[in-house]
This record gives C-alpha cells, sequence and structure tokens, in this order.
C-alpha cells in the first residue's frame, strides 16, 4: 500500500530474481521505513543500484569497445583521421545481458573512404579472427549493408 488516508505509508517490495545474465540482482525486500522522509525515492534508488549491470560486466564491454576501436583506428592510416565511438546502450548503462555494443566510426571531411572502408575494416577483422593470441576472439566477419536516413 502506498497511500492511506494519513499519507504516505509504509510499504512493501518484492522481486523474486536473484541474478539475469550479467545483472546482479539482490532479492529486493524492502521492508524498512525510510529515514529520509522521502521513502519511495529512497526505494527506487535502492532498485536502481540493484539491477544495475555489474561492474565486471560493464569492465568487459569497455574493454571489448576499446579492442575494436583500436583495430579500427589501425587500420587506416594516421592521416585519415577515423574514429571510433561508443553509442546507445552500453555508455547509457541500459544494456541488456546479451545485448550488442554499438560503435560509430568517424572521419575528417578532406578523406573519403566511403567506398572503401568496408573491405579495408573486414580485411583486418578477419586477419584478427585468425590470430591465436588476440585479446578477444573475432568471429563471424560481415558487412550488413545499410543506408542511414537523415
Amino acid at each position: 500500500q502506498l497511500w492511506t488516508a494519513g499519507g504516505l505509508s509504509e510499504y512493501k517490495m518484492y522481486l523474486g530474481i536473484t541474478r539475469v545474465g550479467s545483472l546482479s540482482v539482490a532479492d529486493a525486500e524492502s521492508a524498512q521505513p525510510s529515514t529520509s522522509g522521502r521513502p519511495v525515492d529512497d526505494r527506487v534508488d535502492s532498485l536502481i543500484s540493484r539491477i544495475r549491470p555489474a561492474r565486471h560486466s560493464e569492465e568487459r564491454r569497455y574493454r571489448v569497445a576499446q579492442y575494436v576501436s583500436g583495430i579500427i583506428t589501425r587500420c587506416f592510416s594516421a592521416d585519415q583521421e577515423v574514429q571510433a565511438f561508443m553509442f546507445g546502450s552500453v555508455p547509457l548503462k541500459t544494456y541488456l545481458p546479451d545485448g550488442d555494443i554499438d560503435l560509430s566510426v568517424f572521419q575528417s571531411s578532406g578523406n573519403s573512404l566511403r567506398d572503401t572502408w568496408t573491405t579495408k575494416l573486414c580485411s583486418v577483422l578477419e586477419d584478427e579472427q585468425r590470430d591465436p593470441y588476440a585479446s578477444f576472439r573475432v568471429r563471424d566477419v560481415q558487412v550488413i549493408h545499410a543506408e542511414v536516413q537523415r
């Protein structure tokens, strides 16, 4: 019960989940009254702290993103000024346990790699796929042709 005739009341919240993939979720039974005077805020903060990505999951995703960004940077010469940036659910920390890592690749406007970058990057990724000493295992390299609507 959240509201009574007398105002905000103590309530209990139950979650039967103890582990979801790489998200560490504790049993969230909140039965103690709030000490801050804002029980709903305290309980929401407590819930969020329990379902956010686990530190090891977050660190691994960032290491994978840095690894792939490094491959992209090494693939192109310095004068082509190519950079990769993460976007989407990983930097926002809203990813699901089996979610992907989104990277956007940008280059300076003076150099045009529009027709060649996919071939070049796929070649480098396939080389990395064959490297038994690579930091991460690369597999299933493929190009998906898509157009971005502006």
